[in-house]
């Protein structure tokens, strides 16, 4: 039970990020009064190939010093050059890429989310930028104020690596896996964080992921950190100290009862009980 549980849930710790692949985005304030319905919008194609393969948080190590916190999320498309069947029609996958919307839900509770799944579309006629730096913003704004982002996956993006930890996939020579870097974001922490897989076909067609993300970087971080799952005294320091207890994170607590707030740290090295009936 425990394996399936850890292999269910979360994450795998690294020390380094694909900086070229990393953006940040505003902190605004979400007023559910304010929120479009997803009513009346236009057909969206959408694919279970396509889908958020896992998420990562950067932190200190014994040899790397972080400024502050950083968050990915990898994703996972057909690759360049493969096709897709979306209700009958057939495409041919040209880019692949990841969608992040920011909620203002401090309550660490991913059914206190406020923008609904309609503000992960995009507007296909606002891809912009270059090179690492490609994107889209989202179809539906909040206030007059761009939540959405759109990140089409650079070749620094693509990690074929995370390829063999897909150990439930027989056919990976079909898929890319890719990367995007959330960094600086030292005061979202507390944020929900809605993630989305795409893909852009050579007719420019964009296809959805079937499902979306809802996850906090807090969320993470207390599911590491009070599961043992951080093998390094200098990391589990930097969980607690930038993430669980910082002033963010506590002001979030005190407001809105967040559940990921730890006001004292944990001994270094421990792991929880395990419990001979649920092994």
């Amino acid at each position: 039970m425990r394996k399936e549980i850890n292999k269910r849930l979360l994450t795998m710790l690294v020390a380094t990020v694909v900086a070229a692949n990393t953006m940040i985005m505003p902190n605004v304030l979400v007023n559910a009064d304010n929120v479009e319905s997803a009513e009346n919008q236009s057909k969206v194609l959408t694919s279970s190939e396509i889908s958020v393969f896992r998420y990562q948080v950067k932190m200190s190590t014994e040899t790397v010093s972080v400024d502050s916190v950083a968050y990915r999320t990898v994703c996972k498309a057909p690759k360049a050059g493969e096709k897709i069947t979306v209700e009958g029609s057939t495409y041919t996958v040209k880019d692949v890429g990841v969608i992040y919307t920011l909620d203002d839900n401090r309550t660490g509770k991913a059914d206190k989310t406020v923008l609904d799944d309609s503000y992960t579309i995009l507007d296909e006629t606002t891809r912009t930028g270059s090179g690492s730096n490609e994107y889209y913003v989202g179809k539906k704004m909040y206030n007059g104020t761009v939540r959405t982002y759109g990140y089409v996956a650079s070749d620094k993006g693509i990690v074929p690596a995370f390829a063999e930890r897909d150990t439930e996939e027989t056919n990976r020579d079909r898929y890319c896996y890719y990367v995007r870097t959330m960094g600086d974001m030292d005061a979202l922490v507390a944020n929900t964080i809605i993630a989305r897989g795409f893909v852009v076909c050579t007719d420019g067609t964009i296809i959805y992921g079937e499902t979306v993300q809802k996850r906090s970087i807090a969320e993470l971080a207390h599911y590491l950190y009070t599961n043992g799952q951080i093998g390094n005294e200098t990391s589990f320091n930097y969980i607690f100290e930038a993430i669980l207890n910082s002033e963010v994170l506590r002001k979030c607590n005190e407001r809105f009862g967040n559940r990921y707030y730890v006001s004292e740290p944990d001994q270094f090295g421990w792991s929880p009980i395990v419990r001979p009936w649920e092994t």
